[in-house]
């Protein structure tokens, strides 16, 4: 999708919802929420956010992936760095509303996010009675069996082959996330 601003045309990088609205970021480091009106025509309201404050701007780091996701009320973005087809290191940030930047979290406590190979599919979830570890962030990438783990408290990746006997031609892995009932 292409985006068109003053500079020239400018291309979504990342979508997330927050608190029921769309979230877009864009190449250009613009977030945008999206709004309805009753006619159902389409508003893109650039928030405005300084994107100094987040290193991952359109130099160098443009080319890694970047995801939104939206976790206890909060608007997340992580950054993936991925070489040779292996992820590095992963950095999170949160949105800070009131002040408009980006400020860099090691810490999700009782939450988990999943992302999916195709990177459309990003998910969070509490760990509170689950299974599932915490402060931790499950990705997989396209055409992989691996599963990496990353441990914002130890600012560790684990690589781990969860199904040793799925064929190696046929990937495509999708997160599926279990309802808890209160």
């Amino acid at each position: 999708m292409r985006l068109h601003d003053e500079d020239d045309s400018d291309c979504v990088r990342s979508v997330g919802v927050h608190k029921g609205d769309i979230c877009i970021l864009t190449w250009y480091e613009h977030l945008y929420f999206v709004k309805f009106d009753k006619s159902y025509s389409i508003t893109l309201v650039d928030l405005k956010v300084d994107d100094n404050t987040c290193p991952t701007m359109r130099k160098l780091h443009s080319r890694f992936p970047t995801y939104l996701v939206e976790t206890c009320g909060e608007l997340l973005r992580l950054h993936c760095y991925i070489l040779h087809r292996q992820v590095v290191d992963i950095w999170v940030y949160k949105l800070d509303f009131d002040e408009k930047v980006w400020t860099r979290i090691k810490e999700l406590k009782d939450q988990a996010i999943f992302i999916g190979s195709s990177g459309g599919q990003v998910l969070a979830c509490s760990t509170e009675e689950s299974r599932i570890h915490g402060n931790k962030i499950y990705l997989t990438l396209a055409e992989e069996r691996s599963l990496y783990v990353y441990d914002l408290d130890l600012c560790a990746l684990e690589v781990c082959l969860p199904c040793p006997n799925v064929k190696a031609d046929w990937v495509q892995n999708v997160w599926i996330l279990p309802v808890f009932e209160d």
